[in-house]
């Protein structure tokens, strides 16, 4: 038996996870002072920051979350990038960022050596005192050099900072590790030093850091295309608050479920529900499982197409998304992992009516728990659940997932969409 498997290959949020525009705002009132090679000095009072598009996390010593770094895009085009220091006891000293479109281009301006990324040649700067205790700073880079930067709204952003500690910190996609997280999975500059950085497309401001999806049947019998259940998910967390926002977008199964996610009790003070105002979670002893959803086709009811699908046909008309906004309110003790910020699953219920439906078992997304896979007619093994980066087009019914995404499961195969025309589009119900 073959045994073919995925590998998660992200190259988006993080978390998390973002379902209005980024270019809507929120109420914080922060000083931004920006320190540019190219321009004077701006001292500026923002009265709000767009909502950032990405977060990733900043991380000292190569193995230690000390807080994030958000990018988010101006009306007018400008970037946003902000430090966001969430290690009690932890202050910035001095950061330095810049953007590119190349690492030629990067060596060319001579801001890489033998020794990796030269943060003192970055374009934006600044330092701090230490009597400061500086936790956010935001660095403002306008659409003029964005643009001389970015191909197609592509391009890389590095993010350095100096702390209180004595540590240098980096921002970029992290795994766990022994020893806590690591930035093997981070983009690395070439050079002796750990310096890393990161992608970004100002299309993630459309609002998801991922898309989860499922073939919900257990060991075989699946039909190979991925939409029996789409979710799609970002988080963003301000402060002592972390905001995971979901969106049920596809179903394709007459079975039903529940979409629960887990996540460490560590430094998790309370767990609300935006419209309720009080989730429902249990406990094993170490996690928190919250349910999400605790009915998917009663989150998202069908329009017209048989066993209760949903967005799965194109002859049908488009279903809302069900949507649910759920916040975490964290101390310090809580480590927030952008790149796995909780374990999604579902429970499925073959009677077709959750919760009440009797017997149901567990599937959970295989990049992340190493489990649940099914076998196919040919005696290929395939995982149940996928992530995909970001905003995705899903198989219509009945459509193997290889004839639009001839690459699965291989590295990227989202990123290898060859066959349009057998998928759905999202955007079509926006």
């Amino acid at each position: 038996m073959k045994f073919i498997k995925t590998n998660l290959i992200i190259t988006c949020c993080s978390l998390l996870f973002l379902l209005s525009s980024c270019q809507k705002e929120f109420s914080n009132l922060v000083e931004t002072n920006v320190v540019s090679k190219k321009a004077s000095t701006n001292n500026l009072l923002l009265a709000s920051l767009p909502k950032p598009c990405i977060q990733r996390s900043l991380v000292a010593g190569q193995n230690t979350i000390v807080g994030t770094v958000d990018v988010a895009v101006g009306i007018k085009g400008e970037l946003y990038l902000t430090y966001n220091i969430t290690k009690p006891n932890v202050y910035l000293l001095q950061i330095h960022a810049d953007i590119f479109e190349t690492i030629e281009q990067f060596k060319g301006d001579r801001k890489i050596s033998g020794g990796g990324a030269v943060p003192g040649k970055f374009n934006y700067s600044n330092t701090f005192t230490a009597e400061s205790k500086t936790t956010s700073y935001t660095v403002v880079i306008p659409k003029s050099y964005v643009d001389q930067n970015a191909v197609n709204g592509k391009l890389f952003i590095a993010t350095h900072a100096t702390l209180s500690t004595g540590d240098s910190a980096w921002a970029g996609i992290t795994k766990d590790s022994s020893k806590g997280t690591s930035l093997e999975n981070a983009y690395q500059f070439p050079g002796a030093n750990w310096s890393v950085y990161f992608d970004f497309n100002t299309s993630e401001c459309s609002g998801v850091d991922f898309t989860f999806a499922w073939e919900d049947l257990q060991n075989h019998g699946n039909d190979g295309d991925y939409n029996d259940l789409v979710v799609m998910a970002n988080g963003l967390r301000t402060g002592n608050d972390l905001k995971l926002t979901f969106k049920i977008s596809a179903r394709g199964a007459w079975n039903d479920h529940q979409f629960k996610i887990r996540i460490p009790k560590t430094g998790i003070t309370g767990i609300l529900d935006a419209n309720s105002g009080q989730s429902s979670y249990t406990t094993d002893g170490n996690d928190y499982i919250i349910t999400i959803f605790s009915s998917t086709k009663f989150a998202m009811q069908a329009n017209g197409a048989p066993y209760d699908q949903a967005n799965v046909f194109l002859q049908y008309p488009c279903v809302a998304f069900g949507v649910k906004e759920i916040t975490l309110q964290v101390n310090e003790d809580f480590e927030y992992n952008t790149s796995k910020p909780y374990l999604p699953f579902i429970s499925v219920y073959p009677s077709g009516a959750a919760p009440y439906g009797g017997g149901n078992y567990d599937l959970s997304i295989y990049d992340f728990s190493g489990q649940d896979t099914w076998t196919s007619a040919s005696g290929n093994v395939y995982p149940n659940g996928v992530i995909i980066p970001r905003t995705w087009r899903w198989p219509l019914e009945g459509v193997n997932i290889a004839g639009p995404y001839p690459s699965f499961p291989a590295d990227n195969w989202a990123g290898n969409l060859a066959n349009a025309s057998l998928t759905f589009d999202p955007n079509r119900c926006l």
